[in-house]
């Protein structure tokens, strides 16, 4: 299925291709091949240095690509009265992630002429990007009266209704943009956020459909990258491999979209494939760090313990802080009998990584041998952690590789804090919500997940903090039973009443993720 949608694509973008002339960006870019377009946009200036509208159309290609602080760098030069390209290069830059209040205040100052949408449109966008839904609606609806609105217009107040809540009045408002077929971006946009947003609530098979459709309609390689991550994790590791191929062939210069294809190859037993793309990233120059470890671990699994040993100290000397070349190493140290040795890189691994429960429980193992009392004493306090955690542990693991391939996903982190936390790990716990705050505000659920982990802590005024601004949220909700759970464990904090710590209680669904998780 993945490789037929794929090679009609191919096929559409080729004949688009024909249609378009070689050397004109513009055309390139409304077919949807950004990755042409920009190409022929550094062709052109390099003719034409100071032409604005190419500039303007390269930073386009840009932010399409998923590269908006690029985008705004190329804009930065930009004469002043180009208001196009200023209001543009704002966008850019808060999609880069720049704090909103002083793009405002750079949006305000700008000689818009009265009445000119575009001011409000970013407005739109600046909210959406630091998610306040109310704030985007309240901009976005009065610039979506009519049956004639702008494509970006519908976008965004789409965008909008879903942030908040809407779910009918966005899905229509979806629909009225697939009735757009010449709103190519837009469409793509939405099918992209929308698809974001799935991945986040764990369904990757309704996110890897929508991916497919933006590969389908680009010639980027991002969303075919995020498709076959969402394949990988519903285990259909074929579909997986035809997309993390066809990435590689997109942009053949992403050394890492090679290691992560030779990566699933290797998880299906096709080593010699694998080698074929580790072996020459780890004799390049500079070499790839990641693709020397996998030759070394591949070496060790052969029992060349000499190979596995110098592959892994060239990979140490490239990233020496890297936690997963010290536990290789230590793996190769303990392959050679120097227990000492194994046992320092161990810890040093899981001091970079202390979510590596694999590592724990070996260190556990080896210290448990030794004839020192000291040792067998903190090997038996691990091997008791990794009992604590070890109801969790599958689905923990599971979650750290989805997070190792998509990091930025405060689910994903939220979870993983609420399982450490059922497993006593408060201090962990608290450092991956609070990873998940800066990337978006938290959800109820988060939030008491946060108020346990605080009340676990001792820390009753955070605790009580937590619990406060998701009772806010549940009341908003109309959900009056946890409403009434909140108010009661904030009341006895008020009157200093001890918390049934240890607290804390997660949604069912431990098993690894399926089709629609």
């Amino acid at each position: 299925m993945v490789a037929r949608g794929l090679a009609l694509a191919a096929l559409l973008l080729a004949a688009v291709a024909r249609l378009a002339a070689a050397d004109d960006p513009a055309p390139l870019f409304a077919a949807g091949r950004e990755r042409a377009a920009l190409a022929a946009c550094d062709a052109a200036l390099a003719a034409a240095p100071a032409a604005d509208e190419l500039r303007r159309l390269r930073a386009r290609c840009l932010l399409e690509l998923e590269r908006p602080a690029e985008a705004a760098a190329a804009l930065a030069s930009a004469p002043r009265g180009d208001l196009a390209a200023q209001l543009l290069a704002l966008r850019c830059r808060a999609e880069a992630g720049e704090e909103t209040a002083p793009l405002l205040a750079e949006l305000a100052a700008l000689p818009l002429p009265a009445g000119d949408p575009r001011a409000a449109l970013l407005r739109v966008r600046f909210a959406l990007a630091r998610g306040r839904g109310g704030e985007a609606w309240k901009a976005a609806e009065p610039l979506a009266a009519g049956p004639d609105a702008p494509a970006e217009v519908l976008l965004v107040r789409a965008l909008a209704l879903q942030a908040i809540g809407r779910a009918e009045a966005a899905a229509a408002a979806f629909a009225a943009l697939e009735a757009r077929p010449e709103a190519l971006h837009e469409r793509r946009e939405a099918w992209r956020v929308r698809a974001l947003q799935l991945m986040q609530a764990r369904d990757y098979a309704d996110a890897a459909e929508l991916f497919a459709r933006v590969a389908a309609a680009s010639d980027a390689a991002s969303p075919c990258v995020r498709a076959a991550i969402c394949h990988g994790f519903r285990r259909h590791y074929g579909d997986a491999i035809a997309m993390w191929e066809e990435a590689v062939r997109r942009e053949p210069e992403q050394r890492e979209y090679q290691v992560r294809l030779a990566d699933l190859y290797r998880s299906q037993g096709r080593q010699d494939d694998a080698l074929r793309l580790y072996e020459p990233l780890a004799a390049a120059e500079p070499p790839h760090p990641v693709a020397l470890l996998r030759v070394a671990e591949l070496a060790l699994e052969r029992g060349d313990t000499e190979r596995a040993s110098g592959a892994a100290e060239r990979a140490a000397a490239l990233a020496p802080e890297s936690g997963d070349v010290a536990l290789l190493r230590a793996r190769v140290a303990e392959k050679r009998g120097e227990r000492a040795s194994a046992i320092e890189l161990l810890r040093v691994g899981l001091a970079r990584n202390p979510l590596r429960f694999d590592a724990s429980y070996r260190l556990a193992l080896l210290l448990a041998r030794s004839p020192e009392a000291a040792a067998k004493e903190e090997g038996a306090a691990l091997l008791a952690r990794y009992r604590r955690l070890e109801p969790w542990i599958e689905e923990l693991d599971t979650l750290r590789q989805e997070l190792a391939a998509a990091p930025r996903q405060p689910a994903l982190l939220s979870r993983m804090a609420g399982l450490l936390n059922l497993g006593g790990e408060y201090a962990l716990a608290k450092g991956l919500l609070a990873r998940a705050e800066q990337l978006a505000p938290l959800p109820p659920s988060a939030l008491v997940q946060a108020g346990y982990i605080h009340a676990n802590l001792g820390e009753l005024p955070a605790a009580r903090a937590r619990f406060a601004a998701a009772l806010a949220q549940v009341e908003a909700r109309g959900e009056a039973a946890a409403a009434k759970q909140l108010r009661a464990w904030i009341g006895q904090i008020d009157r200093g009443e001890p918390l049934p710590t240890p607290m804390g209680e997660m949604a069912s669904g431990a098993a690894a993720p399926d089709e629609k998780r």
